[in-house]
């Protein structure tokens, strides 16, 4: 195994999963988000409790 995969583990993103937000979008939001679906390479389209839909890019949360 590569030295940079032990370092630097690459993580799947797929939807129907849920992810915890980096910056809340309203201060009545969950912190968590479930991706709907990809909307491009950084993009995702998303369903966040007590706010909504809304468009999420990959460096607005962590999995």
């Amino acid at each position: 195994m590569p030295l940079s995969s032990i370092l630097y583990p690459s993580y799947s993103i797929d939807s129907n999963n849920w992810v915890k937000l980096v910056e809340l979008p309203s201060l009545y939001s969950c912190d968590e988000a479930l991706l709907l679906c990809q909307i491009s390479e950084d993009e995702w389209s998303a369903w966040i409790p007590d706010h909504g839909e809304a468009v999420l890019n990959s460096k607005q949360f962590c999995y």
